[in-house]
């Protein structure tokens, strides 16, 4: 092999890129399970996930279908929360006063946790959802990242 030449197929900016996307992927990982461990937090990592990760697929793939929308519940496609109900109308989960069942244990209201946690997971304080869904300059895709973020934390639990 000649060491002048470049191996096909290897890019050291690509190799550079998925290093920090993992370790980035690993840090963020260790601050949210230090979030648990808080007593604000403390009664989500009691919970079981799998609910409120079915209810957050739902939400992504309704705002994939029906848009996203910012400053209103569902005008021109859907914000975060608005995305919340209508997954629960599909089936995706329950709604937030589901029938027989306390609030708290609705996948509407664990889903939202979930999504609360990944927030403050991002920025470092508490910011209820629907606000950082709001927040001027907030696009699609970081909204989008959110939700499959969170789904797929809530699958560990």
């Amino acid at each position: 092999m000649n060491m002048t030449e470049p191996v096909v197929g290897y890019s050291p900016v690509a190799e550079a890129e998925q290093y920090l996307a993992a370790a980035y992927q690993s840090a963020r990982s260790e601050t949210i399970t230090q979030l648990l461990d808080r007593p604000d937090w403390r009664w989500l990592a009691a919970k079981a996930g799998a609910a409120a990760a079915r209810h957050l697929e739902g939400v992504a793939r309704v705002l994939a279908d029906e848009g996203w929308t910012q400053g209103s519940f569902r005008r021109g496609g859907l914000c975060l929360f608005g995305a919340l109900q209508r997954a629960a109308e599909l089936g995706f989960g329950d709604a937030l006063e589901a029938p027989g069942k306390a609030m708290e244990d609705s996948s509407h209201f664990l889903a939202g946790a979930y999504l609360n946690l990944m927030v403050e997971a991002r920025t470092g304080e508490y910011l209820w959802f629907p606000a950082w869904n709001d927040e001027p300059g907030r696009t699609f895709d970081e909204v989008l990242e959110l939700v499959q973020d969170a789904a797929a934390f809530a699958r560990t639990r």
